[in-house]
This record gives C-alpha cells, sequence and structure tokens, in this order.
C-alpha cells in the first residue's frame, strides 16, 4: 500500500507540474495590438523573430473591408497567417500561399497575423528580420469619394508595386482621389490604391508630404505636373490644377 501510494503521489507531482505542449506554445506567443495613425489606412511594422517566437498582430476591422499584407523578410522560412475573429483554423497560411494577402475580411472583430518561423528554422534558432504593410480600407475602390466630403473628386495616373525592379515607370493605372483645398498652393489628396489602400498627399508651399510613412521623391515638371515616388513602388502624376482647382 506505501509503494501505491507513493506512486499515486508521483503521478499526481507530474501532472500539476508539468506543462502541457499547447501551454508551451501559448507561452511563446506574443501579442502586439496594431492601430493605425489618424487619417490613415494603414502602417508599416518592423520586427524579429528567433526560433521559436511567434508573434500575433491584433487588429480590429470590420466585414466588408479589405486587407492586404505584404510580409518582407530576410528569412526564406518566415511567413504569416491571416484568422478571423473567433476562429482557430487560418482563412490564409503564408507557408503555404506566399508572403502577400489581399482579401475581404468575412466578419466584425478582431484579426490575427501571425508571424512566425517554419519548424525546421526554428529549431536551429534562425532569426528573422521583417518588415510587415497592414492596410485596410472599405471594399470600394471605384468610387471611394464623393464632393460630398471633399472640394473635388477626380483620379490620378498612377502605378503600384509589390517590389522596387527598376523598370520603367509608365503610370499604367488611374487611382480615384478625393480633393480637400486650403490656402492657394495648399491642398490633400486621399488616394485609392488599386489594391484597396489609401495613401494621403499633402501639398504646402511648393512641397510634398505624406503622414503614411515611406520614403518619398519628387519633382515637378515644366507644365506643372508633379511626379512623386514612395519607396520606388508607389508612382503618381499629380497636376497643378488639381491643387489649385483650377
Amino acid at each position: 500500500m506505501i509503494y501505491k501510494s507513493l506512486a499515486l503521489a508521483t503521478l499526481s507531482l507530474l501532472f500539476t507540474t508539468v506543462p502541457t505542449i499547447s501551454t508551451l506554445a501559448q507561452d511563446e506567443i506574443r501579442q502586439e495590438n496594431v492601430q493605425f495613425k489618424p487619417d490613415t489606412t494603414g502602417t508599416t511594422i518592423q520586427g524579429e523573430i528567433k526560433g521559436d517566437e511567434t508573434v500575433d498582430y491584433i487588429l480590429r476591422a470590420n466585414a466588408g473591408q479589405s486587407m492586404v499584407v505584404i510580409l518582407s523578410t530576410d528569412n526564406l522560412a518566415n511567413y504569416f497567417n491571416v484568422i478571423a475573429p473567433g476562429e482557430d483554423s487560418a482563412m490564409f497560411i503564408g507557408s503555404t500561399e506566399g508572403n502577400r494577402f489581399e482579401g475581404n475580411l468575412p466578419k466584425d472583430g478582431d484579426y490575427t497575423i501571425r508571424v512566425y518561423l517554419m519548424r525546421s528554422a526554428a529549431r536551429e534558432e534562425e532569426t528573422a528580420n521583417y518588415s510587415m504593410e497592414i492596410g485596410i480600407a472599405n471594399n470600394n475602390p471605384t468610387a471611394p469619394y464623393t464632393t460630398e466630403t471633399y472640394d473635388a473628386t477626380t483620379s490620378f495616373k498612377c502605378e503600384v508595386r509589390d517590389s522596387a525592379d527598376g523598370a520603367p515607370v509608365t503610370h499604367s493605372q488611374d487611382c480615384p482621389a478625393g480633393i480637400l483645398r486650403g490656402d492657394p498652393g495648399s491642398a490633400s489628396m486621399r488616394i485609392m490604391l488599386p489594391n484597396g489602400v489609401e495613401r494621403v498627399l499633402n501639398f504646402e508651399a511648393e512641397n510634398v508630404t505624406t503622414p503614411d510613412g515611406g520614403e518619398l521623391t519628387w519633382g515637378k515638371e515644366e507644365n506643372g505636373d508633379w511626379y512623386i515616388g514612395i519607396d520606388n513602388q508607389e508612382f503618381y502624376i499629380i497636376p497643378e490644377a488639381a491643387i489649385y482647382g483650377d
């Protein structure tokens, strides 16, 4: 009876002190809430993970909105999944579908973007340094702006690329835009990109800025057209008449 009691006590101690595999996995997941800056519809996140580390980026969105997530990384074993609110399985699995997600969201709530390393790389304690672009917009890119809220609506010649490949820029796309004008020569342009993400360009005192981040370059032609590039991936032609309202 003494041996039996000792055996039961040992088993009880084991079951109460050894965490389960699922508990260990959950402990290795770090959660970070994602919030966009005021008047923006996207953000870029810089991060690093090593080994079994996993990061869940949580952001709230509504059914019918479109979401774009693009991961750039220095480790080919680094991917992300997208998990809808209240779901256990992923609606997008990066290891089989790639490092770009673009789609309409099925329900309201908190969406999870889970960044991780594949098991083979995690076992080797590899490290991944990554940059992740996240954008969410209303799913109506063909007519997102009206003159009820803007001084004018139009479309600008634009081009958007997945990467800076160095090829000639053709400005072959049309991006819908809303224009809010201030003092002469001052205007704010809200431009809807083909992927549903909004870009804001602010013009003032013969200068252009963007609150959305990115390396901005620009030049102005003799006819008044502004040629604007951001991160060598977004390109716009903005006529001077759009700024002044001529």
